[in-house]
């Protein structure tokens, strides 16, 4: 339980391209955003904002069912439920 906080200490959730960069220029961790799906947007996000992506947040890590969250895409505003 003590490494989930601390991981969970290091993530912060952001809704827009702006905000993302505004708090890399500060903070030097992971941001958790909603994502369309699509690898444009992928690439576009990850050139804007100097990082990779590491991945999706599961539900259930034995199923692999991811957790869904309605909102939009962070790059495009399309959409997600991821």
């Amino acid at each position: 339980m003590r490494a989930e906080a601390i991981l969970e200490d290091g993530i912060r959730d952001v809704d827009s391209l702006d905000d993302g960069i505004k708090l890399l220029e500060t903070w030097d961790g992971i941001i958790r955003t909603r994502w369309c799906g699509e690898m444009d947007c992928a690439q576009e996000m990850e050139k804007a904002l100097d990082k990779t992506f590491l991945g999706f947040p599961l539900d259930d890590i034995s199923t692999g069912e991811l957790q869904k969250e309605d909102g939009n895409c962070m790059f495009c505003g399309r959409p997600t439920d991821t």
